[in-house]
């Protein structure tokens, strides 16, 4: 099941500096997260997570019809969209 994305906001300040010396992660079957799941834990629309990965590179995995995301890497796109974010303000 996907983390609160609430709970991602608290850790992306820690999460930053410590993936620089990680190794790539290993990841299993069980670890892709549906698009409709993942709208729901960010309090978008499935739409808006298409969209999302359409034109701003959220990185995704079609599956036949469906598309799925590793919960890692979605937390990693957040994290650098917010780091840019912050940068034009």
């Amino acid at each position: 099941m996907l983390a609160n994305p609430r709970v991602w906001a608290g850790q992306m300040n820690t999460r930053a500096w410590e993936m620089k010396d990680q190794k790539p992660r290993a990841y299993k079957l069980n670890d892709l997260v549906p698009a409709g799941e993942l709208a729901k834990a960010l309090g978008v629309s499935v739409d808006t997570v298409l969209e999302w990965r359409r034109k701003g590179g959220l990185p995704g995995y079609r599956v036949g019809k469906r598309v799925f995301f590793l919960e890692g890497e979605v937390m990693d796109w957040i994290q650098e969209n917010l780091r840019i974010q912050g940068n034009q303000a």
